[in-house]
């Protein structure tokens, strides 16, 4: 399975594109932004979204979803089930960078720890690690040995717990959690550069708390 990047919206976001490069069919991990460039670039790429994955519900994440999920309404959308009761609010907006996100007319499906999905040919795994935010979530393709991280981990760092619903004692449980993971899976993070878990766990000052 091929994995591309593709970083939208005003703070670079990334958005991953997982291909099942003989089907074309297409998972979509956190539809950030720029919902124009996303949908252009799957149909002149002859990708067929089959899912869209979300990481964690702040706008720099999903403000593109709506857009998305109307361009391609037979990908069903799995959302973190503890972000969901706030994702679609009007206090969920980056000030001065990014409105509330508009609820998709698809409802999205609640997603939660231990949930298995296949999806393009692969299996996927939900994997709990809140903190960040309440119901933010980790998802593991074992087939393509990545995890996506989100605003959990970084390379070299975290996701802030400063903002409404972090909270800094869950994050560092939900770090314990990853550090122990089993094998070394390529991480591939909401936001900066992938790394591996390994480097993580030898570079990475919050891995080690």
């Amino acid at each position: 399975m091929k994995i591309q990047t593709l970083p939208v919206g005003p703070i670079g976001t990334n958005c991953y594109l997982a291909i099942d490069e003989a089907t074309r069919r297409t998972v979509v991990l956190d539809p950030g932004d720029d919902a124009p460039v996303l949908v252009a670039h799957l149909r002149d790429g002859g990708l067929l979204p089959v899912a869209i994955l979300v990481t964690h519900g702040h706008p720099d994440h999903i403000s593109a979803l709506a857009d998305l999920s109307e361009a391609f309404p037979e990908a069903p959308i799995w959302f973190p089930a503890g972000d969901l009761p706030w994702a679609f609010g009007e206090a969920n907006a980056i000030a001065g960078l990014l409105p509330p996100p508009r609820r998709p007319a698809t409802s999205p499906t609640p997603a939660a720890d231990g949930l298995r999905l296949e999806l393009a040919g692969a299996e996927w795994h939900c994997i709990a690690t809140p903190g960040h935010t309440p119901g933010g979530v980790c998802w593991h393709l074992p087939d393509a040995d990545a995890l996506f991280t989100g605003d959990t981990l970084f390379a070299g760092s975290v996701g802030r717990t400063d903002l409404p619903g972090g909270d800094w004692s869950a994050l560092l449980d939900s770090l314990r959690h990853l550090a122990a993971f089993p094998g070394s899976p390529a991480v591939y993070p909401g936001h900066g550069p992938a790394s591996t878990l390994d480097d993580e766990r030898r570079r990475n000052p919050y891995l080690n708390l």
